[in-house]
């Protein structure tokens, strides 16, 4: 190794430890300043204005945010589904503090509020001001307008935010930022799978519609990944479904939501921890989010291009726009790589666009298995090429190990799948024909998976569902895989057919589907 290089290698183990701790001040900072909106909003409900007690507890508020100002210059502290946010950084909390943040949420929810921003440090008037606020008799119905116009009246400057997400099921609404205000404190009941990959897409489309202002806020689309991250370690053939979503309407959205899930699963299987799981799922998400970029009046050179020009200018034009958002975080950086790399090839120079690096990024190389692997695997909205099989698909996929792809990540995804990844729809060697419903499960299993019938050999329905590796189906193998589109069979019917109430509560998942570009 050079002296180059070693050097090199020093400062980025530099700034990486740098940056880790400006990340840790700010969730340290995060958790304070939950503890001392719950002294103050406490203080100031028995004391007045004036007292010792309340003064104290009003400095020291104060004192955080203008902290928190320092570092961040826009600071968005916001309450989901019983969680708290520091702009897009999820605040750690002990036991010992759980009850000071249910009753900051509870007081926020009770208010009709989702959170609150500032955008430069507030005077100590002005904060006390909002306290009172928020101290006044809530009412949840109408509170948030009455919370704008009080800050309004008092001139405080503060940006007062609609609930970031539905509390839930059961009150109605489409699942939207913003949308229904939440009864207080905790997380709202489990919710099934499909509710939150239509999550996902609500986070995406209103992540478009903001950023095309004056700079999105990821915090939706980060509070749906950590979701997804949960179901996949308690579900994983479960959470494989979700990737068999596919539909017309929103493609790239669609695309994006089921290449993050996707990547969760192969992340889990290469040993990835929770918090890494997270943060790959969400540049999982982002990566194709220069379309959204280009699809506006705001593409480089002022114009639309057609569509074969996008493909090789969205990876900058991506990048671009998430280096626009507001707030610091390690995570937007690795957000951004992954965008601005996930069509280079693990064997450089290959792939686009021409970067001066020698390999992409771990999390980049996961998305981009992924990325391809969904665009074989789903329809093209556009009417162009047709989806192939999902088995085939890997096969596709493995004949790019080493060049185009890294080898170990692929492994991952066909140990994740098995030979017959979840969705392919096979004829046994009976002649019964149905769809699988499982993943790679162990290397026992690895070829024999669990299938729904759908006919019978002589074509009539079937219902039921059997494991090719129980001993009571043993004898029964995969003959051959089928392609859905020539047999007349619409696999979203297969697997999406029912809905719940609570799916219904939250929108659904609007017309679910692949798409993307993924160099198919």
């Amino acid at each position: 190794m050079t002296t180059a290089s070693r050097e090199d290698i020093t400062a980025r183990r530099a700034n990486a430890a740098e940056e880790e701790g400006e990340l840790q001040r700010i969730r340290e900072l995060g958790l304070v300043l939950v503890n001392q909106l719950f002294m103050a909003s406490r203080t100031m409900a028995v004391h007045t204005r004036d007292n010792d007690a309340t003064n104290y507890a009003m400095e020291r508020l104060l004192e955080t945010v203008r902290e928190l100002i320092g570092l961040l210059d826009t600071v968005t502290f916001i309450v989901a589904e019983g969680e708290a946010y520091i702009n897009d950084v999820r605040i750690r909390f002990e036991a010992r503090h759980y009850s000071n943040l249910q009753h900051v949420v509870g007081l926020l929810d009770l208010n009709g509020v989702g959170g609150l921003q500032w955008t430069g440090p507030p005077a100590d008037e002005e904060l006390r001001q909002l306290i009172a606020g928020l101290n006044l008799t809530p009412d949840a119905e109408g509170g948030l307008a009455r919370l704008r116009e009080f800050c309004q009246e008092h001139q405080i400057p503060v940006g007062v935010h609609a609930p970031y997400v539905q509390a839930s099921a059961g009150q109605g609404g489409g699942g939207t930022a913003g949308g229904g205000g939440a009864q207080g404190g905790p997380a709202a009941p489990e919710t099934r799978g499909t509710s939150r990959y239509a999550r996902g897409l609500v986070a995406l489309r209103a992540y478009a519609a903001s950023a095309a202002g004056s700079g999105g806020s990821a915090l939706q689309v980060t509070r749906t990944v950590h979701d997804l991250v949960d179901l996949s370690g308690r579900d994983l053939d479960g959470f494989l479904k979700l990737h068999t979503i596919q539909g017309v309407e929103d493609p790239l959205f669609n695309h994006s939501v089921n290449v993050a899930a996707l990547a969760i699963a192969v992340g889990r299987a290469l040993g990835l921890h929770k918090v890494e799981l997270g943060e790959l799922g969400a540049a999982a998400m982002f990566h194709d989010v220069g379309y959204v970029f280009l699809a506006g009046d705001q593409a480089p050179d002022g114009e639309h291009r057609r569509a074969a020009e996008d493909r090789t200018v969205h990876p900058v034009a991506g990048a671009a726009m998430l280096a626009r958002e507001k707030g610091y975080g390690p995570d937007r950086a690795r957000r951004i790589r992954v965008a601005l790399e996930h069509h280079l090839h693990v064997r450089r120079p290959g792939g686009y666009p021409r970067l001066p690096i020698e390999t992409p990024s771990v999390y980049t190389r996961i998305v981009q298995v992924c990325d391809h692997y969904d665009a074989l695997v789903a329809p093209d909205p556009a009417g162009g090429a047709r989806r192939i099989p999902p088995a085939r698909a890997l096969q596709q996929i493995r004949s790019g190990a080493g060049e185009r792809f890294d080898a170990t990540v692929i492994k991952a995804l066909v140990r994740v799948l098995g030979r017959y990844p979840y969705g392919t729809l096979v004829r046994l060697d009976d002649g019964r024909v149905g769809v699988t419903v499982s993943g790679g499960r162990s290397q026992e299993g690895f070829a024999r998976p669990v299938v729904r019938l759908l006919r019978d050999a002589e074509g009539q329905p079937l219902d039921g569902e059997i494991d090719l590796l129980s001993p009571e189906h043993g004898g029964c193998a995969v003959e051959r895989v089928l392609d859905p589109q020539r047999e007349g069979i619409d696999l979203g019917m297969v697997f999406f057919q029912e809905d719940d109430v609570e799916d219904e509560g939250e929108g659904g998942s609007g017309a679910a589907g692949g798409g993307g570009d993924g160099d198919a």
